[in-house]
Parts: C-alpha cells; structure tokens; sequence
C-alpha cells in the first residue's frame, strides 16, 4: 500500500502542534539533524510530516531518543504524533 505524507515541520512547528516543547538537548539535536528531503533520510536524520502528523526518523536510535523525550509528557499533547524508524 502506498501513502501520500505532506509537508515539512520544523522542530517548533511540531512543538507548537503537540503543546509540549522538547528538552533542551532534543530540541537541538533535532534542529541539527532535520532533513529537508523527504524521499531520503540518512541514518541520524529525521522529516517531519503535517498530513498524517508523523516524524520518520532514519533509524530506530534517532526514533527512540525523540520518543523517549515525548514518553512523559503524551498526556499532555493536544494530537498524536506518530514516530516511524525506516532502517
């Protein structure tokens, strides 16, 4: 099944999405391993989507260092995020 994902969210797009900010150390690691190009994201790197709201991450180290920022604080996000590791 293929799927149509729109958009580009920067790190304080998502946070004013969800509600919540970041940490510190997330928030700039983030920042520094955005990547602009959806079609390829490098080991690292990550892509925010508006449409579904997801991040995809190029590996599982980088989805799990920003899921476990989010983990305690989800009952106060105002929407779900989804987070996807493609490696």
């Amino acid at each position: 099944m293929n799927y149509i994902l729109l958009g580009n969210l920067s790190v304080e797009e998502i946070e004013s999405r969800l509600g919540v900010a970041f940490s510190k150390e997330v928030k700039d690691y983030m920042i520094k391993n955005h990547e602009m190009d959806a079609m390829e994201i490098p080991i690292g790197k990550w892509h925010g989507f508006d449409t579904p709201f997801s991040i995809y991450c190029g590996d599982e180290d980088t989805k799990n260092k920003i899921e476990n920022d989010l983990k305690n604080r989800l009952n106060k996000c105002k929407e779900t995020i989804v987070l996807h590791s493609i490696r």
